[in-house]
This record gives C-alpha cells, structure tokens and sequence, in this order.
C-alpha cells in the first residue's frame, strides 16, 4: 500500500519462509521495519525465529511501525490480536492445540474411510490439503514451528525460556506412530488419536511438545475433525479459554493478512 507521495505504507508478504534461517521473509521484514514500512507476514518462520528481534526494530527505528503476523499460526484466527487487544497485561502459562489440519483430516479419512496413512496422505494431496512432499506437514514440523511462534509471542518474558530450536521439540511422526489398525481398534472402544500441540512453563523454562495423544469423548477436542483447528490457553490472570475454528481455508489466510494491514494503517 502507498500513500499519495508513492512511498510504502505497509508490506503484506506471505511467502513459505525456510525454518532454519527464516529466510527471505525475514531480510524482507528487517528492511521495511528498519526502514518504518509496517509488515505483515503469513509466514511462520520470521515470527518462530526472529519475533524479538523484530519487534525491537519496529518499536525503535527512526519512524515506529508494527510487524503483525496473524495468518502465522492459524488462517487467519486472531490469536495473536486477541491477547495483543483484549487482554492486555495478560500472559499464557499453558496451551494445548490442534495446529496441523493436514494430520487431522488424515486421521479422520483413516478412521472413516478405513484408510492406511500412506493411503491417508494419498487421499489429502488429491483434496488440495497436503503437499507433494507432505514430510512438514506429517513429520510435525510445520506443528512444531507453530508451538514455537506461540509460546514466544504469548508465553516467553525472554528467548532463554524457550527451546534451543525447533529441532529440540519433540515431534510425533505420523507415519511412525500411527496405524490403520491402532485407528480402528480405538474407534471400536469409543476413542479417537489426535496429534496435540502443548506448550506449558515450568520453573522458567517452556516445555514444548507436538506428540500423539489418545482421548475419548470426554475430552473437548475429541469432535475437532478434518480442517477444524482449537487452541486451549491458559492464563496467570483470567480463566482458561478455547477457540476452535472451524474448515479453515486460504481464503481465511488472506483474511488474516488484510486484517493485519487495516490494523497498520488504522481502519
């Protein structure tokens, strides 16, 4: 966006950025913001290892500006809005989530089609949901990142609570840890796996996981299915909160995306 002069307002960017070295996104994003260009990203990797950083460059430059990311960990749900807006002074301590929709839309073909995950992955790439190489997606890097972004944004007083990198949280691989048999046995007895996203601070350190979980229908994620996607937090000052977003699509991404630049330039 420009204003009448032709100089940038805003940089709206939504580029899969590398997750080693957050790479373009983040030499982008260091540019505009140290040149006062607000920037919005969609792009996990910038926020996963670069947020502080970031931040630091769009508060304290010669010309303030924001660096808003709300597409980054859920199509566009205001996660990161929400504290940021209506909960001020208040910090998460714990979350569970489902982040990764392309492993949840896997478990439900297995458990209702009677589906191999091989067969499973087949079934989500000819839907447009996994990739062609579906190795983030299902290996649980994609959720892992995820768990990064939103315990450094929502979570961390400082980068050293956090894990070394994303590496060093664990992931359940689909492919290692789940059969078709395993599926349906527990779909016999009333259960269901999902792949769950946890975040919680213990004595000054952040313990993330991305692992298999097993529950029964006494537990609220049990019906979040296919495209849905349910964060639960908890707070040192208010009572726990859970937001479920239901068949998200990239529709919804760009929604978050716009909404970030309207937030920027102030709509």
């Amino acid at each position: 966006a420009m204003h009448g002069q032709g100089v940038l307002d805003v940089i709206a960017e939504g580029i899969v950025g590398n997750y080693s070295d957050g790479e373009p996104c983040v030499t982008f994003a260091r540019f505009a913001l140290s040149n006062g260009i607000h920037y919005c990203t969609a792009s996990k990797a910038p926020v996963a290892l670069f947020y502080e950083e970031l931040t630091r460059i769009a508060s304290q430059g010669p010309t303030p500006c924001k660096f808003r990311f709300e597409s980054a960990c859920g199509d566009g749900t205001p996660i990161f809005n929400l504290r940021r807006y209506c909960m001020p002074s208040s910090r998460v301590t714990k979350f569970e989530a489902i982040l990764n929709t392309t492993t949840n839309m896997i478990l439900e073909k297995m458990e209702s089609g009677n589906l191999s995950v091989d067969s499973g992955i087949s079934e989500a790439q000819r839907l447009g949901i996994a990739e062609a190489d579906p190795s983030a997606d299902v290996d649980g890097w994609d959720a892992a990142v995820k768990c990064l972004c939103l315990a450094r944004v929502l979570m961390a007083r400082s980068p050293s609570e956090l894990p070394a990198s994303i590496e060093a949280i664990p992931k359940a691989s689909l492919r290692d840890c789940v059969s078709l048999d395993e599926v349906q046995r527990l779909r016999t007895e009333g259960k269901r796996i999902k792949i769950l996203c946890s975040g919680k601070a213990v004595d000054g350190k952040i313990a993330l996981a991305v692992e298999k979980v097993i529950i029964d229908n006494t537990h609220p994620f049990f019906n979040v299915n296919g495209c849905d996607n349910v964060w639960k937090f908890e707070f040192d000052n208010f009572c726990p909160l859970t937001l479920i977003q239901h068949s998200g699509t990239p529709r919804d991404t760009g929604y978050g995306l716009l909404a970030d630049v309207l937030d920027c330039t102030g709509y």
